[in-house]
């Protein structure tokens, strides 16, 4: 009997044991604060792909872990460090960071809103744009590409790539422009994306380009030969 009651209190002991390890276990875990690393956003420009609202969002996320969400009053300088160009100039015009965030927030939102006024410069500077002397195909592709986001902003994605590869390719050279189309004939060119129309017109611009030296080798004139007098030897 006695052996009987000896094992349950030794059940008793070892239960309480046991919820006592499962308490400070809680205890510990409810004490460990989860730390997620605040990935902050490159610097934004007006003229960037990306739109203001969008670029904000990816801004608010970041301040939320780095700061906090009731800790909105250092969100409105840490804004202006991640501010270039355009946006900056106002920005520092407004006092931005003297201004409640979501103050801020509204006032850029409107300054920057694409309005009819805004969209009509942006469509008469993508009709006027040209590759610069001494541009690089990749180069010019990306600026103009940025620029058709902003004119064509309401533009389905198909009826936007063909606006955008028309465009393009009416800015190449004409050796360079007859060139792509000839590989175009290879290529199905209804599937080819933008970004595949360029890595295309720079394997192309190789090609002619190693043509054009040739010509210019072949054309350049030959020096003549002037016979040397050799005195004759007594």
């Amino acid at each position: 009997m006695a052996g009987k009651e000896a094992e349950k209190d030794q059940a008793m002991i070892d239960l309480a044991k046991s919820m006592m390890s499962m308490m400070n276990d809680f205890k510990a875990a409810s004490g460990n604060k989860v730390h997620f690393k605040a990935l902050k956003p490159g610097v934004y420009s007006i003229d960037d792909a990306i739109s203001l609202e969008d670029f904000l969002k990816k801004f608010e996320s970041y301040c939320a872990l780095k700061f906090g969400v009731g800790d909105q009053d250092s969100w409105s300088s840490a804004l202006g460090e991640l501010l270039v160009g355009e946006i900056k100039n106002a920005y520092t015009n407004m006092s931005g960071g003297n201004i409640k965030y979501c103050k801020l927030k509204e006032l850029l939102l409107k300054r920057f809103e694409m309005n009819a006024d805004r969209k009509e410069l942006f469509l008469k500077q993508f009709q006027i744009m040209k590759r610069l002397s001494g541009e690089s195909v990749d180069d010019f592709s990306l600026r103009l590409e940025i620029l058709a986001r902003k004119a064509f902003s309401d533009f389905e994605e198909k009826a936007f790539n063909q606006t955008l590869r028309t465009k393009f390719m009416g800015c190449l050279p004409n050796a360079l422009r007859v060139g792509v189309r000839a590989a175009l004939v290879r290529e199905d060119a209804s599937k080819l994306s933008f970004v595949e129309l360029v890595l295309l017109t720079k394997k192309v611009e190789i090609d002619v380009n190693i043509v054009e030296v040739e010509e210019v080798t072949k054309l350049e004139p030959v020096a003549a030969l002037v016979p040397v007098e050799v005195e004759a030897v007594a």
